[in-house]
């Protein structure tokens, strides 16, 4: 009988202590993994905001092309005017 109350503690030792080292375990990979994705988050926002600078940028470029072939169009017209 006591053997066997005996066998029983140590099963439910080995079965808490089992448990503890598996929610350890996966505590530990759960913080590991929520590291991971804030850093997957924080470099994808990066990237996002980099491509949105670049857009502007590319924006902004057309523009003033834009406006710089009106300019030159502009001179062209009235300097050809000017000489009629």
């Amino acid at each position: 009988m006591t053997l066997e109350v005996l066998n029983e503690k140590n099963s439910h030792t080995v079965s808490d202590s089992l448990k503890k080292h598996i929610e350890t375990l996966f505590s530990g990979h759960a913080d590991r993994m929520e590291k991971n994705l804030k850093i997957q988050i924080k470099t994808l926002q990066d990237q996002l905001e980099t491509h949105e600078h670049k857009r502007h940028a590319s924006y902004l470029k057309f523009c003033l092309t834009m406006a710089a072939a009106l300019a030159i169009s502009a001179i062209v017209h009235f300097r050809h005017r000017k000489t009629q």
